[in-house]
């Protein structure tokens, strides 16, 4: 579920940017700080799920968080997931197949 919440997310950002940069509403990106950004959004949004995660276990015993190894696996497949979206989206623009 991390993996596909990362891809999912990622897609999302992507498509946000790619939209915004043809609405001229921010100046386009090089494929290179594209990627990074995406991915650093996606790890972002990771981190603050897992944060979360571990308020809503501390203040209402949940149990959504089983340890630090689910913690990092889920962090890991996420951002994971994250990876791909941006650099589809990247290189396909870069062909102007959009």
């Amino acid at each position: 579920m991390h993996f596909i919440g990362g891809l999912s997310i990622a897609f999302a950002y992507s498509t946000l940017m790619i939209y915004l940069e043809k609405e001229k509403k921010i100046k386009p990106l090089s494929k290179k700080v594209f990627v990074i950004f995406i991915i650093s959004l996606v790890a972002l949004t990771a981190v603050l799920w897992e944060f979360s995660e571990f308020v809503s276990d501390a203040l209402f015993n949940f149990g959504a968080q089983q340890g630090l190894p689910d913690t990092m696996l889920d962090l890991f497949l996420g951002i994971l997931g994250g990876l791909f979206p941006p650099i589809f989206k990247s290189v396909k623009n870069s062909r102007n197949e959009f």
